[in-house]
């Protein structure tokens, strides 16, 4: 009887045991998948300065913008895939005079997920001879949003 009463005990400090431990794994699972992910996603916001200040002192994506060269935006997206390295992310590229509107496009509007963006005025150095207030500088904006 005795040693029927301590082989139930050890069965059931067995079965404690074993909840213990998955609730503890599962716990640190948990833990770690929400933290992944907030500090994935989180930090978009202050990649944002630094990308366009990127795009401002390279003197060729610049000069693109200013120009208003054919295919400057994909220029500048092709820039962003090679700096962000991030698949979770889409992003946008749009460029505007500084008098215009720049409104967001379709595919930004329809996303349900949460934009960021960041703008940033571009130009020339005011002592060069083409130098036109009104039609140099240009506003850049770009929209990241996840994937």
């Amino acid at each position: 009887m005795v040693n029927k009463i301590l082989k139930n005990k050890r069965g059931w400090l067995r079965i404690i045991e074993a909840t213990i431990s998955i609730i503890l794994i599962l716990g640190a699972i948990l833990i770690y998948y929400q933290k992944n992910q907030t500090t994935q996603f989180d930090n978009v916001p202050e990649m944002l300065p630094s990308l366009l200040d990127e795009i401002a002192k390279n003197t060729s994506l610049r000069d693109k913008v200013v120009n208003d060269a054919p295919l400057v935006g994909q220029t500048i997206e092709q820039h962003l895939s090679e700096t962000i390295k991030r698949p979770d992310l889409n992003y946008s590229v749009q460029i505007c005079r500084i008098n215009e509107i720049c409104n967001s496009p379709a595919l930004i509007s329809s996303s349900k997920e949460r934009i960021y963006s960041g703008e940033r005025i571009i130009s020339t150095t005011v002592g060069k001879k083409d130098f036109d207030a009104v039609t140099t500088p240009r506003r850049i904006r770009i929209y990241i949003w996840k994937a």
